[in-house]
């Protein structure tokens, strides 16, 4: 590869970083401040335009989007909803590749979250 080439591709590994990161970093936040609808929202800025695609990187936003829409479910009492949401969360997020950093940190954060708020929650009886 030539250096010209591999620049170029190492600035569409940057833009694409950059690009999650700023979404990404959104979401997290409306999760922890347990706004799961505004959170799916923001993911689906990004996932929208490709939704009828059935490309890797899509059904994992999807999953993202999923595992938001679970936790409100959840919240709302409709548990067996929230499971059924959560069960696709699962099987798109196992589609992350050890090499996209991007995904892996926000698939730690929804799971380590996951187990926190759902154990909570059973804990109160809610």
């Amino acid at each position: 590869m030539h250096y010209e080439e591999l620049e170029k591709e190492l600035m569409r590994f940057i833009d694409s970083y950059i690009y999650y990161a700023y979404y990404f970093s959104r979401f997290k936040s409306l999760i922890k401040a347990h706004a799961f609808y505004e959170a799916h929202e923001v993911l689906e800025e990004i996932w929208f335009p490709r939704r009828r695609q059935k490309d890797r990187k899509t059904l994992i936003l999807r999953g993202f989007i999923n595992a938001a829409v679970a936790f409100e479910l959840y919240k709302r009492g409709k548990r067996e909803n929230a499971l059924r949401v959560w069960q696709t969360y699962l099987k798109h997020s196992a589609k992350i590749e050890l090499n996209e950093m991007e995904f892996l940190h926000l698939k730690d954060f929804l799971d380590t979250f996951a187990l926190n708020y759902f154990n909570d929650l059973i804990k109160v009886g809610v």
